[in-house]
């Protein structure tokens, strides 16, 4: 063999050779999807004290399902998923670089890209994904995304909440402080006014009582009085001299007139007592009215703080469900799928 055709065959070898590991560095490697779902509960508040929910607008949950899709998928999140600590353990986040803020800058532009956040139409699910060179790791991104959206929401929501609580403690506050205030403004109208049977309306009081006793006592007087007056006349008319008859009967109208002074100064009195009742009636009628309202709204806001603590300690108050957890796939994406 001659030496051209040696080195035809060494540069043919080499030509070949070369191929090859082109060939080899150039072959894509595997790329693995990992999946789960989040549920999507209604967005309305639900009450905690009743049975029965609302109905919900389909249009308007779709937007809310829109919306939660939106936070997971947003800047924040993915840089609170990759301070994570499991994350940052993985060999998907620790190929990116040796340096801090490099690493960090890929590993969230690598999810912006391959952590899919779909909102289905028409079901209350939310599809979370991740594609990656490693099994295992796209199954922990997926699980710790879901964890970690769960329980951001979760303390937002209850952190709401409690604001919410906060300002109606206040609110409740102030009101129990008006309504001792009003409760002791009702018993001084009781105290003053010497009258502890203002409350009762389900009959006469007894002041009412006795002007209305007295006030038949003197149309009775009156009438007796009356009656006589016309007996003397009678007999004035008929009598030419005085008549025993007739001095009785004038002895008689001089008691009567007597009783009917007595009787009066007995009726205003009464009237006057009752004027004073009257008074105290209405100023404990317009106090009492205050402290039933105040009461009223009191124990409107007690059980607004209840049921806000029920909503508080709800399991559901992220209003996202976890579903499942993600499991490492069994088989790698097709090859349309592959990373060069």
């Amino acid at each position: 063999m001659s030496g051209k055709q040696i080195i035809s065959i060494v540069a043919v070898t080499g030509l070949i050779i070369c191929s090859g590991a082109k060939y080899s560095s150039s072959k894509p490697s595997p790329t693995y999807t990992a999946k789960t779902l989040i549920r999507v509960l209604p967005y309305t508040d639900k009450d905690p004290t009743t049975i029965t929910t609302a109905p919900i607008d389909n249009d308007i949950q779709k937007m809310f399902r829109l919306s939660i899709a939106k936070l997971i998928k947003q800047q924040n999140t993915l840089l609170e998923l990759i301070s994570r600590e499991k994350v940052r353990q993985s060999e998907w986040f620790m190929r990116f670089s040796k340096t801090e803020d490099i690493r960090n800058r890929m590993a969230v532009k690598d999810l912006e890209k391959n952590l899919r956040i779909l909102a289905n139409n028409g079901t209350d699910y939310i599809d979370i994904s991740m594609t990656c060179s490693d099994k295992n790791d796209a199954a922990l991104i997926v699980n710790e995304m879901v964890h970690l959206f769960i329980a951001s929401q979760t303390v937002t929501a209850r952190r709401r909440i409690k604001d919410k609580m906060t300002n109606i403690l206040q609110r409740r506050n102030m009101i129990q402080s008006d309504v001792s205030a009003v409760e002791k403004a009702v018993d001084d109208v009781l105290v003053a006014s010497g009258f502890s049977d203002l409350t009762r309306n389900s009959y006469p009081h007894r002041i009412t009582a006795r002007l209305n006793r007295l006030e038949r006592q003197k149309d009775d007087l009156l009438l007796k009085i009356s009656a006589v007056r016309a007996t003397i006349n009678s007999l004035e008319a008929r009598a030419k001299a005085p008549s025993p008859e007739l001095d009785s009967q004038q002895d008689n109208l001089v008691v009567l007139e007597q009783k009917h002074e007595v009787l009066e100064r007995l009726l205003n009195e009464a009237r006057n007592q009752h004027k004073e009742l009257n008074a105290a009636r209405r100023l404990y009628q317009q106090r009492a009215f205050i402290r039933d309202e105040r009461r009223a709204r009191l124990n409107e806001l007690k059980a607004l703080i209840e049921k806000l603590r029920l909503m508080h300690d709800d399991p559901d108050v992220a209003k996202v469900e976890f579903v499942s957890t993600a499991l490492p796939p069994f088989e790698a994406d097709s090859p349309g799928k592959f990373r060069i």
